[in-house]
């Protein structure tokens, strides 16, 4: 009898622990991208685009053009917990989560650079599709540079 119970109780555990694996298989997206900056993009104190600008973003930033941010992400849908890091120039940014309607969202603001960094963003949409990177950068203290990947 004690060989019976036990026998049953090892095959409703590996049960248990079989259908936790395949229900967290389902709710766990973990990914990485690698995006490539394409444009440049000027913007006022507001965040509205001031495209008199756009001609001095691009002189002062132009280096920065087609280079690389790879985005490790790790988003649980069931808990919301979530994390990503995005790496630019060798230089790893841990990101925050950014409650975003329709997508998941994630910043560092004011990260410790050697630019004059205001901003990392990755986001991408709540079927894990288009993924985005940006950076803002400052111009001035009245105009900030954004520089966006296009899709991936």
């Amino acid at each position: 009898m004690i060989r019976r119970t036990t026998m049953l109780f090892a095959v409703s555990a590996l049960f248990v622990m079989g259908a936790a694996r395949v229900y967290s298989d389902g709710s766990d997206h973990e990914g990485r991208v690698t995006l490539t900056l394409r444009s440049i993009n000027a913007l006022n104190q507001s965040g509205s685009p001031d495209s008199a600008h756009d001609k001095d973003c691009r002189a002062r930033f132009i280096n920065l053009i087609h280079q690389k941010v790879t985005t490790h992400y790790d988003i649980d849908t069931q808990t919301m917990i979530m994390s990503a890091t995005s790496t630019f120039q060798d230089k790893p940014y841990d990101l925050h989560a950014l409650g975003i309607n329709g997508k998941y969202a994630f910043a560092a603001f004011r990260p410790s650079s050697d630019l004059p960094l205001n901003a990392v963003l990755f986001d991408i949409s709540n079927k894990f599709t288009e993924p985005s990177s940006s950076l803002t950068l400052r111009l001035n203290d009245q105009i900030q540079c954004l520089l966006r990947s296009e899709h991936g």
